[in-house]
C-alpha cells in the first residue's frame, strides 16, 4: 500500500516517465515478486523497463535490473504453474 501511495504521488508530481516514478514502479515489482504475485510483478517490471529504455536507451545500466527481474518472475511463475 505504501508503494502504491508513493507511486500515485510521483505520477502526479512528476509524471509516469520520470526516473523517480520508474524507480517506484520497479520497487513495487520487487515487492509483488517477493509476495509471489508474479503477474503483478511482471507488469510492474515491464512498465519500469519500458520507461527506462525510453528515457535512457535499452543498453543503459538502469534498464538491466528490470530485465533480470522480469526473467526471474516469468521463470518462477512458469515453475509454480507446472506444480
Amino acid at each position: 500500500m505504501m508503494y502504491n501511495n508513493a507511486l500515485a504521488g510521483y505520477e502526479k508530481a512528476h509524471g509516469p516517465e520520470h526516473m523517480s516514478t520508474l524507480d517506484t514502479v520497479h520497487n513495487l515489482g520487487i515487492l509483488y515478486h517477493k509476495q509471489g504475485r508474479y503477474k503483478d510483478s511482471e507488469m510492474m517490471y515491464n512498465r519500469a523497463l519500458a520507461g527506462y529504455e525510453k528515457a535512457l536507451g535499452a543498453e543503459h545500466t538502469c534498464s538491466s535490473p528490470s530485465t533480470t527481474w522480469v526473467s526471474s518472475t516469468v521463470t518462477k511463475a512458469i515453475s509454480k504453474m507446472q506444480r
